[in-house]
């Protein structure tokens, strides 16, 4: 199956009752609440789905001196983005972030302008993005437009990780800080906590936060998990 959260989560009840085993490529804690040992997924987001992106772009912002008070959370009101902002919601108030802007736009949205102008007038420290590629290219566009003033960018903004986006933005990504997942990436972060790199060697694109040992663990156990139930399968 593909990356729709919500097609996959709607298929479930239909998989789980024939007992077939399910292979996923992206979608976003699909399996939290059914917990279907034949469930598989490539993407290794650990056990804290919800809040695996939201943790990394805070860890980020808690390096920050002085350290940032607010944030402003927005994304697309669909499964897997809100998914995303639930967990960031929890995190900024597990950590002591103000939340001074916290809403969702339509999946329809085109124009980005009067959602970057709103979060504008919060004046917040932080702004969190779960959107998905067509959203995240336009609100880093509105953005940049819009000189919107803040120490840290970004967080679960699909489609940024795409060659043709980050050609197609270019400098507009300068301190953008957003996920990436690579198997290099987690195989250099092993035996460390959460990390920054530069996806570009001429320092053009901001800081993204590295994934850190644990998404390396849930591929080991992801894994076995796949062998397992290919045994069963069979």
């Amino acid at each position: 199956m593909g990356a729709a959260t919500n097609l996959i989560v709607a298929a479930m009840p239909q998989i789980m009752q024939r007992q077939k085993l399910v292979m996923v490529l992206f979608a976003l804690g699909s399996n939290d609440q059914f917990k279907y040992p034949r469930y598989f997924q490539t993407a290794a987001w650990g056990p804290d789905t919800k809040g695996i992106m939201a943790r990394a772009f805070f860890e980020v912002a808690k390096t920050i001196s002085p350290r940032p008070k607010t944030v402003a959370i927005t994304g697309a009101d669909a499964e897997s983005s809100n998914n995303v902002i639930t967990g960031a919601r929890a995190i900024a108030k597990e950590e002591g972030f103000n939340i001074v802007y916290d809403h969702s736009y339509p999946p329809s949205t085109t124009d980005y302008s009067p959602i970057v102008r709103a979060i504008q007038a919060t004046n917040p420290d932080l702004v969190f993005v779960a959107s998905y590629p067509l959203d995240s290219v336009g609100i880093v566009r509105a953005a940049t437009e819009l000189n919107l003033k803040t120490q840290l960018f970004g967080g679960g903004m699909v489609g940024l990780q795409y060659a043709m986006f980050l050609q197609q933005l270019g400098e507009k990504l300068d301190r953008v800080v957003n996920y990436h997942l690579s198997r290099w990436m987690m195989a250099s972060s092993r035996n460390t906590s959460t990390k920054m790199s530069s996806t570009r060697s001429s320092g053009r694109f901001a800081l993204i936060p590295r994934a850190s040992g644990q998404l390396l663990g849930a591929f080991d156990r992801a894994n076995q998990a796949a062998q397992e139930a290919f045994k069963r399968a069979a």
